[in-house]
């Protein structure tokens, strides 16, 4: 999995040995680690002037460097009003390069992230997404087909299960409301994510459980945009918006990391 660690992140692995440290070596032992030009300059200037890190151990950065893939930084494009230019471009090189992941600890990145197709947790989420793919995936020791866990208890099942049921009762406010067109739209989508994830339980093989679990995603999307949609038209007021948005991004983010951890491993086998 290809990783874009932010500038903070950084800093805070190079300074102490607590959370970000553990992410950085984790990284840097089961993923390949990725940072932009931009971030490395950040990254230095922050440490040798806010810092006081002296040459001799600014040589640690360059070590650390040598093991990631550089980005090349985007041009800016696409104007976000109120949104630090180096976020944009950080999130942009991030799309740009297909990166899998962005760690970052920038609430401002972080609510930014899915307007440029980015996934983008916190060093936190990132061991709680790592745990949650983890037991939400595994291998048929039999026919080498990928399964998500067809147990009570299997977190991805769960919970889009648990964000159907708030969808069935956002549906019924809106119809409610005499607002038949997206609450007809958001239905759909809202409980397909689910539905294509009971599918990938019984996946007759590996690309047929990507193939199920790519849908799943693409569900996750659109729901996100209808949602995004209702709360910018206050059609929905009064309802929880903010946490529904919150509960399909964390669901983007788990079909993504399953999704690829499965295409890596047929990838593996082919070879």
């Amino acid at each position: 999995m290809l990783v874009l660690l932010d500038t903070n992140v950084l800093i805070s692995a190079f300074l102490g040995s607590g959370l970000c440290g553990e992410v950085l070596r984790t990284i840097t032992d089961e993923h390949q680690l990725c940072v932009s030009r931009l971030v490395i300059d950040e990254y230095q200037q922050v440490l040798g002037q806010k810092f006081g890190v002296g040459k001799a151990d600014l040589r640690e950065v360059f070590m650390l460097v040598q093991q990631a893939i550089i980005l090349p930084d985007a041009l800016m494009g696409e104007a976000h009003a109120a949104s630090p230019t180096n976020d944009v471009v950080i999130l942009k090189t991030a799309r740009d390069a297909g990166v899998d992941l962005l760690v970052t600890g920038d609430r401002g990145m972080l609510s930014l992230a899915p307007d440029f197709d980015v996934v983008a947790v916190t060093p936190r989420g990132f061991f709680q997404l790592k745990t949650q793919t983890d037991e939400s995936y595994s291998l048929s020791p039999d026919d080498d087909t990928p399964i998500v866990s067809d147990s009570q208890g299997d977190p991805i099942r769960d919970k889009s299960f648990s964000f159907a049921l708030k969808i069935v009762q956002l549906y019924k406010k809106l119809q409610d409301d005499r607002e038949y067109v997206l609450s007809k739209q958001i239905m759909r989508s809202g409980t397909s994510i689910g539905a294509n994830i009971e599918e990938a339980t019984a996946a007759e093989s590996r690309a047929d459980f990507i193939h199920k679990m790519k849908i799943a995603m693409k569900e996750a999307r659109e729901t996100h945009y209808w949602l995004r949609l209702l709360d910018k038209s206050d059609m929905a007021s009064g309802y929880d918006l903010d946490g529904l948005l919150a509960q399909v991004d964390e669901l983007s983010r788990m079909l993504t990391s399953i999704t690829k951890t499965a295409i890596e491993n047929s990838r593996k086998k082919k070879r």
